[in-house]
């Protein structure tokens, strides 16, 4: 709803689920950041960690870095490269990232298919928390394309 040419641009060619499925994930990470101890001194652009100081990475931010996405904050569902790290990376990768993606994959294989667009219908409510990023609360009203296959 927030970039209806990047809908459109989806419902013209399903064949960029993928990267969109993607891009989704990069824009919409659901933890705003993670906290870590260093286990060993490193320094990092400058910046001297110590072995036991807490370090956090804020999600959203990581994934908006304008020196790893070119135009980071705009929503593209053609990106690639997208190594966003909407559900961490190496040790630390989220056990439900597998389901999370074909869950998503097959949502949108489904509103491609069936020409699906939406439109608010009423104010989003907000998660009220400091840790996980949502919504409670979205009200839309849905079109189905009347050529849809």
């Amino acid at each position: 709803m927030d970039f209806p040419d990047q809908a459109q641009r989806l419902l013209d060619d399903g064949g960029f689920l993928p990267t969109a499925v993607d891009e989704i994930f990069r824009w919409t990470s659901t933890n705003a950041y993670v906290q870590r101890v260093a286990t060993r001194d490193v320094e990092l652009h400058g910046q001297l960690i110590r072995a036991g100081d807490s370090v956090t990475l804020w999600n959203a931010s990581a994934n908006r870095d304008e020196e790893k996405f070119p135009n980071p904050d705009r929503f593209d569902v053609r990106r690639t490269p997208n190594r966003h790290i909407a559900f961490g990376v190496g040790v630390h990768r989220c056990i439900g990232m597998g389901a999370a993606q074909m869950e998503i994959a097959l949502l949108l294989q489904e509103i491609v298919r069936r020409g699906i667009t939406f439109e608010p219908a009423g104010p989003p409510a907000r998660l009220r928390s400091n840790f996980m990023l949502g919504l409670t609360r979205l009200p839309v009203h849905a079109t189905v394309s009347q050529d849809a296959s």
